[in-house]
């Protein structure tokens, strides 16, 4: 009996020494797995920061690829404008410019809730067109129904396809090139002058008080010229946001048009031994329909000093 409990002790002995090894052994796979899960967690990290890094890395190029397209657009007005005004120059050289490319002949603001009653609103615009241009290229002329203005069956039925939802619409018809006046063609009763619709929808595009353009200018480094031409990019920049939404470059006015208002502003600027901020703003609620006056604004920390107002 003695030997049997021995025996059996020795027994459990040894079963607990295999239950101690095994709980060892289970402790160690357990830090295994821990030891797994953190490498795991770790390069899901890894994984989401390449990620965003390479997102972030994508938006900043695509953020560079939209400033630079824009600076491209403003380039390419500037470089138009610059053309536009060298083209007038030749052509008040060589003789009066009847009409100017781009400039509207006619232009409304339409709703249309009967969709039969778009082609008589466009036909009326177009009628307007015709009639200022020709006055324009032949003053005082005794047929006023010669018809002198071109545009194709195609363009004005897209023009009255664009208008019939019932929503407010402003409708222009803009001289496709420069025109002097007595054009040879007008003159040998040709339909001649170039014509094309723009239709946009007429809704609020700035608020007032609305920074359209802003530059920086300092007076202490930049010689008269620079600070000029620094004033010319920002009405520049202004007028070509303001054409981008919608607006007609012919109805855009710098404060109250005076050339004598922008000097003032400029001297001003020249008082001022640091550096300033200048702003573009509108001067009042503007749709897209309305005319819109660009007031300029002299600032330093957000707080203005002096404008064209």
């Amino acid at each position: 009996m003695s030997g049997q409990a021995n025996e059996l002790r020795g027994e459990i002995d040894q079963l607990q020494s295999e239950r101690q090894i095994l709980l060892a052994q289970q402790q160690a796979v357990r830090q295994q797995i821990n030891q797994r899960d953190a490498e795991i967690a770790d390069r899901e990290r890894a994984i989401a920061e390449r990620d965003r890094a390479i997102v972030d890395r994508n938006r900043e190029i695509a953020d560079r690829e939209s400033a630079l397209q824009d600076l491209e657009s403003q380039r390419t007005f500037l470089e138009q404008e610059v053309q536009r005004f060298e083209r007038e120059l030749q052509g008040l050289r060589q003789g009066n410019v009847a009409l100017s490319r781009n400039q509207p002949l006619a232009a409304g603001i339409v709703r249309i809730v009967d969709p039969d009653a778009a082609p008589q609103a466009i036909d009326r615009l177009i009628l307007q067109a015709n009639e200022t241009a020709l006055q324009s290229i032949l003053p005082g002329a005794e047929d006023s129904n010669q018809q002198v203005i071109q545009i194709t069956n195609a363009e004005v039925e897209q023009l009255r396809n664009q208008i019939q939802d019932g929503r407010d619409y402003v409708v222009r018809i803009l001289a496709a090139s420069n025109y002097f006046v007595g054009e040879p063609c007008v003159l040998a009763g040709e339909a001649c002058v170039n014509v094309y619709g723009s239709v946009v929808l007429n809704q609020r595009v700035f608020v007032q008080g609305q920074v359209i353009a802003t530059t920086t200018v300092d007076p202490t480094t930049m010689s008269n010229a620079r600070l000029i031409e620094r004033i010319q990019l920002l009405v520049a920049q202004a007028r070509f946001r303001a054409q981008q939404a919608g607006i007609s470059i012919e109805s855009i006015q710098v404060a109250d048009n005076r050339s004598e208002t922008i000097v003032n502003f400029f001297n001003q600027i020249k008082q001022y031994n640091q550096p300033l901020d200048l702003q573009a703003v509108a001067a009042s609620a503007t749709n897209t329909g309305d005319p819109l006056t660009i007031e300029l604004y002299g600032s330093q920390n957000n707080q203005v000093l002096f404008g064209t107002q």
